[in-house]
This record gives structure tokens, C-alpha cells and sequence, in this order.
């Protein structure tokens, strides 16, 4: 695929493809004698681009001979073009009073932290030092020059990757994350369409394999005229959940016994003692060995490998995040629960032993959390 380079201006529809989309955001200078910053960034862009496929660089303002919208229409152009950006690069030449950049502070607030910004700004520009702090902060690349500020910005953009009509909304930054591209593969292999997508937060993480994001997306399933709106959220890894439990029996389902942990939660009813009841996890990869010792820490009980009955992996939210959860079952003895009891009673319990009616009744777990329950206690007993 050939490199190209698109530029598209304030009165110009948006292109239906591209590999990367830059917007190029700062402060334009009101006076027709003093030519725009802008012209110097999309020749740099041009001499730097690389990638395959076609660059769209965003340009908020008119194209030569044209004139911007009305102001309204403007304004939705700019938001439009800024979310399907893959780089929003802000150049600020900030002089007061002749070129205050008033405008370019709000959207620096609004996208400072979207993790797909950089920051440039000449050494010599006013009252610079509140955004430099936060881009440094955050871990945004900053330049002091226009050809800097478009080398960092394609940086971020690297090869890209071509995406069109509704794929356009997915920045590169969530496009090339392994759970996205999971989840799509799953998407077009049974013909469903992306119709749209919103970034609705996004965190970075430090040290971490991945950052956090969210995402709303509305798909056209196959076959149909129905729009589905859905979120998916960001690179939580599929985990295997640990169930401790007595004889199960299908007759007395409600009655077998369960070993939950105990723990403190913000985000969900609690027990009468201010806790969240749930299975604990271990990483998907974790082997055997890792396994039973997490529940020797958990527990205190010392339990053999062989002992572990691993059952199928399930996405506890369809609607949400495509990771999955694979149950791991123990079928504890009568003297083991005996001493979880006694143990449970101790003060500030790790854990609680109860019935899979108490989880049903207590109101202090989740639907994940009982379906995990059911679907281990179910295998179990086969």
C-alpha cells in the first residue's frame, strides 16, 4: 500500500479510510498577516511520514479559498476530528497577549490524559509551565519545535493500520491491544460490522503489560438492520478462580458447601461486616504448583495438586470484556471444613464457609461470581 498523506481542513468531510489520523490542535493566529504554524507541521508530517496507507492530518481551518462553517458546525468538526484521532498533537507558540491560545487550554484539559496527545511548545512561549507539568506527569511526549512535535507525534501513529467506516473510531492506541483485536476477530468472523466506537476513559499504567481503557461500540449484527451498543472494557487478563466446596449433589444443589474469600469492596453491597464475598484468582498461566499455594495462603490448607479439577474457561460479562474465567475445584474433606469453620470464626476472617443458598441470600456477591460458583459445582458433580 502506498504512503499517502491527506490533509482535510475545517469545511472538508472527513476521509471513510485511513491507516493514521493526526489533529493538529494549538492556537491560530488572527491576524491574515501571520501565516499559521499549521502549513510548517503538515510539511513536516508529509516529509516524515512512513507508514503504509494514507495519513489523515485534521486541520482546523478552512481549506485555501474557503472559509470555516458556522460556528456551531465548526465546533462539531473539531470534537468529531479530535475523537477519531489516533494523535491529537497540540502546538502552543503561546505570546500574550497577541496569540493567547484560550482555546487550546481547554482542550489540552479535556485530552491531556486520553493517552494519545503529545506537546509542543517553543522555549520562548508564555505561561507554559501549568501544561508542561502535567504532560510530565502523565508521560506525554513534549517537543520545543514544529518538526519535533510531528516526528513525536508519528511516533505514536508508527506503521498504523488501515481501518475504515466505523473501524476509524477505534484509536491505534485500543486497535493494536490483543483483548480488541480478540474481540473484533471474533466480530467479523461471524460478519457483524462496527458501526462507531468512544474511547470513554482511558489509564495509563506504568510498569504494567497493559493500560486500562473503555470503549462503547455499536456493532450491526450479521444479517440484520439491528444496531447492538455494548462497552468493552480494557486488558484484563483471563484469570482461573479457585472453589473450594463440599459434596456437591445435584438433587441439593442449594445446600453444598462453599469456601469464598472475604474482602473489603467499595463498589458493591457488602455483609453485615462491611465485605464483599468472591471466589479468589490466579493468572490464567498459573501452574498447579502456584495454585495450591495460593490456597495454602488463603486458607492455610494444604492441598495436593492432584486434587485440583480444572473446568472450562466462560466470559463472566458478554456485554463488557471479552476476558474469561476458568474454574479450578477442590472438593474439600469433612475434617478440612471442619477446620475452615473454626477458622472462619476467627477475627477479621480472610474467608467465610457457607451454603450456595447463603450466596444467593446474603446479597454481598455478584452474578460472576454465582455463576462461577454454579458452573465448578456443576462439573464437579458429573
Amino acid at each position: 500500500m502506498p504512503t499517502d498523506l491527506t490533509v482535510v481542513h475545517v469545511d472538508q468531510r472527513l476521509p471513510r479510510q485511513w491507516s493514521g489520523a493526526v489533529y493538529l490542535s494549538g492556537p491560530t493566529p488572527t491576524d491574515p498577516q501571520v501565516p499559521s504554524w499549521r502549513g510548517e507541521a503538515v510539511a513536516a508530517l508529509r516529509k516524515l511520514w512512513s507508514g503504509s496507507g494514507r495519513l489523515a492530518v485534521f486541520v482546523p481551518e478552512p481549506s485555501p479559498g474557503g472559509d470555516y462553517p458556522d460556528y456551531a458546525d465548526q465546533i462539531a468538526w473539531e470534537e468529531e476530528a479530535m475523537r477519531l484521532s489516533d494523535v491529537v498533537a497540540f502546538y502552543i507558540p503561546r505570546r500574550m497577549p497577541r496569540l493567547p491560545g484560550l482555546v487550546s487550554n481547554i482542550k489540552w484539559g479535556a485530552w491531556h490524559d486520553s493517552g494519545r496527545v503529545v506537546l509542543g511548545t517553543p522555549p520562548e512561549a508564555d505561561r507554559m509551565e501549568y501544561l508542561l507539568h502535567f504532560a510530565k506527569e502523565l508521560g506525554v511526549p513534549v517537543a520545543h519545535t514544529i518538526e519535533d512535535t510531528a516526528r513525536a507525534a508519528l511516533e505514536m501513529v508508527g506503521g498504523g493500520a488501515p481501518r475504515q467506516a466505523g473501524e476509524r473510531a477505534v484509536p491505534l492506541l485500543v486497535w493494536r491491544s490483543a483483548r480488541f483485536r480478540e474481540w473484533y476477530a471474533a466480530r467479523t468472523a461471524v460478519g457483524d460490522e462496527l458501526l462507531d466506537a468512544r474511547v470513554e476513559w482511558y489509564r495509563h499504567r506504568p510498569g504494567a503489560r497493559s493500560d486500562d481503557w473503555s470503549l462503547s461500540v455499536s456493532v450491526r449484527r450479521a444479517g440484520t438492520d439491528a444496531a447492538v451498543d455494548g462497552r468493552l472494557d480494557a486488558e484484563r487478563p483471563d484469570t482461573r478462580a479457585i472453589l473450594l466446596h463440599g459434596d456437591p449433589d445435584r438433587a441439593r444443589f442449594r445446600a453444598t458447601t462453599i469456601v469464598l474469600a472475604a474482602h473489603p469492596a467499595t463498589c458493591m453491597r457488602l455483609t453485615d461486616d462491611g465485605r464483599a464475598l468472591s471466589l479468589p484468582t490466579a493468572p490464567a498461566d498459573a501452574d498447579d504448583a502456584s495454585l495450591v499455594a495460593l490456597i495454602a495462603r488463603w486458607t492455610g490448607l494444604q492441598i495436593t495438586p492432584d486434587r485440583l479439577r480444572h473446568g472450562p474457561a466462560v466470559q463472566p460479562d458478554h456485554a463488557s470484556s471479552p476476558y474469561r474465567t476458568a474454574p479450578v475445584a477442590v472438593r474439600l474433606t469433612v475434617a478440612e471444613l471442619r477446620h475452615l469453620r473454626s477458622a472462619a470464626g476467627a477475627e477479621d476472617p480472610r474467608f467465610v464457609v457457607g451454603s450456595v443458598a447463603d450466596l444467593h441470600s446474603e446479597g454481598a456477591s455478584d452474578w460472576a461470581t454465582l455463576g462461577l460458583v454454579t458452573h465448578g459445582l456443576l462439573a464437579a458433580a458429573d
